[in-house]
């Protein structure tokens, strides 16, 4: 499945222009409450290097994240069994 992006321009419009557009390459995280946008440029050498930058830096922090998440799995298990022990 392709990348879906959104045109400055139409696509009629772009049959008569003699220049490439540039893709609107946005990333939109969100939950329930909150959410982020992050913008991925791609018409530039140091805007793509920035791109990949800006991807790999959020690939590493959500594997990080995700180790954090699951190692706190047990420890929070382990509270809820002495709390239910507790009011036994």
């Amino acid at each position: 499945m392709g990348l879906p992006y959104r045109a400055r321009v139409s696509e009629e419009d772009c049959r008569r222009c003699p220049y490439n557009f540039e893709p609107r390459m946005i990333l939109e995280i969100a939950d329930c409450n909150d959410r982020i946008t992050l913008e991925f440029d791609v018409d530039s050498e140091a805007g793509r290097a920035n791109s990949r930058h800006k991807l790999d830096t959020l690939l590493a922090a959500l594997r990080v994240f995700r180790e954090g998440v699951v190692a706190e799995f047990e420890p929070y298990d382990q509270r809820e069994r002495e709390l239910a022990e507790q009011r036994n």
